[in-house]
C-alpha cells in the first residue's frame, strides 16, 4: 500500500492548539474536498475569463446545452438547478442575450414563460466549454475503481446529510 502524501492541510491540522485528543480526520477530508472544489472553480474561471465570459456564465451555458434542443430550458428551472435566485438568473440571461448566446421564445404553453436556447454562437461557446463541463481532470490520478469508490462514499455521505434519519 502507497503511503498518503502529506500536504498543507495536514500542517493546517497539525498547527491546531493542543487540548483533548481529536480525531480531525473528518476535518482534513472536508478541508481537502473544499480546496479541489475551489482549485477546479478557479480553473473555470480562468478559462471562462480568456473567452470574455464572466465566471458564472460557463455553468448557465452548459446547464442549458445539457438539455437539448428539443429541450429549452426556463428561467425558474435553470435558477433551481443552478441553486441561484430568480433576479440572479435573470441578469444573467440579459447578460447572455447581450453577448447573443442564448435567444429567449415565448412558451407556448405559458404565455408568462419564455424559454431559453443557446443560439449558433452559444453553441460554438459551448463547444470550447464543453470540457469544463467534465471535471475528470481533477480525478485524472485515480483509477476508475477508486474513482468509483470514491464516488460511492461521496454519495452516501451526501444522502446522510440530506436524508438524516434514512
Amino acid at each position: 500500500m502507497v503511503s498518503p502524501v502529506k500536504d498543507d492541510v495536514d500542517a493546517l491540522l497539525a498547527s491546531w492548539c493542543p487540548g483533548p485528543a481529536r480525531d480531525l480526520t473528518a476535518t482534513g477530508a472536508l478541508t481537502r474536498m473544499q480546496l479541489i472544489v475551489r482549485a477546479s472553480a478557479a480553473r473555470k474561471e480562468a478559462r471562462a475569463a480568456r473567452l470574455g465570459l464572466p465566471a458564472w456564465a460557463p455553468a448557465t451555458l452548459m446547464a442549458i446545452r445539457r438539455r437539448g434542443i428539443d429541450s429549452p430550458a426556463s428561467r425558474a428551472r435553470l435558477a433551481a438547478q443552478l441553486g441561484v435566485t430568480q433576479a440572479a438568473m435573470t441578469k444573467q440571461i440579459r447578460r447572455l442575450t447581450e453577448l447573443g448566446l442564448i435567444t429567449e421564445h415565448p412558451d407556448r404553453d405559458d404565455a408568462r414563460q419564455t424559454l431559453l436556447r443557446l443560439s449558433s454562437s452559444g453553441m460554438r461557446v459551448s463547444d470550447e466549454l464543453a470540457d469544463l463541463d467534465s471535471d475528470a481532470v481533477v480525478f485524472a490520478g485515480l483509477s476508475a475503481a477508486q474513482l468509483a469508490t470514491l464516488d460511492r462514499l461521496l454519495r452516501q455521505i451526501r444522502h446522510q446529510h440530506t436524508h438524516p434519519g434514512d
